[in-house]
């Protein structure tokens, strides 16, 4: 009986160590550089207080370096994607968005405004 006990504990406390490591796994599988398929812009995504950000980490525009172009993004567990803001240079204005991954080097970011929307393939760049 102890042991039976024993090993339902220690199920229960892997199962939960197992479940928090796995999130965090994909909550980060952001981070890093990416670069759009038709633009040359590289976008850093990094994290600061719980959130994810994403910055112009190169561009052949040199004004647009270190312009914050993804805030507020949080991981979505239930919908395994990252919700937040996306920054449209051209309208000078922040749209609602999100982040989903299609593989370990591809990501697909998706702006919204009002019943349209436009979406992105970005690769990760090593």
């Amino acid at each position: 009986m102890k042991i039976s006990i024993r090993r339902t504990a220690l199920f229960v406390f892997l199962l939960f160590t197992a479940g928090y490591a796995q999130t965090a796994l994909n909550g980060d599988a952001i981070l890093g550089r990416w670069q759009g398929e038709k633009n040359s812009n590289v976008i850093l995504i990094y994290q600061s207080n719980g959130q994810y950000f994403g910055k112009v980490d190169h561009s052949e525009n040199a004004s647009s370096e270190g312009m914050v172009i993804l805030k507020n993004f949080s991981f979505n567990n239930d919908t395994r994607e990252w919700d937040g803001k996306v920054y449209a240079p051209k309208r000078d204005m922040y749209f609602d968005a999100s982040i989903k991954t299609i593989n370990d080097s591809t990501i697909s970011v998706t702006a919204y405004a009002g019943s349209r929307s436009r979406s992105a393939t970005w690769k990760r760049v090593k």
